[in-house]
């Protein structure tokens, strides 16, 4: 089997282990008053998204607003109603579903095992091209140099980022490290491809392919 025939393989698998888990989602208000910087406790992790906007003031994710595992932020007057989309949570404060948690566990679980075989399949083939990767070619800008937090409410994983000036990514997350390197407004980390966006304090990547996996990254 071709490794590109392999990583299909391993891609349906995962998509097959997390269709199996229950999604629920939440809403909450958040509020800059007086302009202040405002945090907004989050009841259970996931994915936020901008349901609607109260303020006048504009809400832009990265620049007047955004999000951690733990909490919303908002600034400069934003005011908005978020959703938050989660797994396995019952929205109204009534707590896990067992079912729901179990089925959790379980998808993580494979999504892991098939993760791994999957990293190793698109290592195998970066091999040659990260070998490749000239260090007077790619240059980091001066605002992307540096110590990076994020949070990928997909997998529930906290990311630490490090950037060099000539370009390459470190990043650390669940026990795991990968690599790579910044290409203008492109990241390449581990065969896959993510857009840049340069915001307030930090930038947000997307996956070119699946936009769905965004990650937010303030400065540390």
């Amino acid at each position: 089997m071709t490794w590109e025939r392999l990583v299909l393989s391993v891609i349906a698998l995962i998509a097959l282990g997390w269709a199996g888990v229950a999604r629920a989602d939440y809403r909450l208000t958040c509020a800059s008053i007086d302009d202040r910087y405002e945090r907004c406790r989050l009841s259970e992790p996931g994915r936020v998204e901008l349901a609607r906007q109260l303020s006048k003031s504009s809400c832009r994710l990265g620049r007047t607003w955004g999000y951690t595992r733990h909490d919303v932020w908002v600034s400069d007057g934003c005011r908005a109603e978020f959703r938050v989309d989660t797994y396995g949570y019952r929205p109204g404060g009534h707590g896990y579903n067992n079912n729901d948690r179990h089925d959790n566990k379980d998808a993580k679980v494979a999504g892991a095992v098939v993760g791994a075989l999957l990293l190793g399949a698109i290592i195998a083939n970066q091999k040659d091209k990260e070998s490749s990767h000239d260090n007077g070619r790619y240059a980091a800008p001066d605002w992307m140099v540096g110590r990076f937090a994020g949070y990928n409410p997909r997998f529930d994983a906290e990311i630490d980022m490090t950037i060099s000036r000539d370009g390459r990514v470190t990043a650390h997350t669940q026990g795991s490290t990968m690599t790579g390197w910044v290409d203008g407004d492109r990241m390449k980390v581990q065969g896959a491809e993510f857009r840049i966006e340069r915001i307030r304090d930090g930038f947000v990547t997307s996956q070119v392919g699946n936009e769905r996996n965004e990650v937010v990254y303030h400065r540390e």
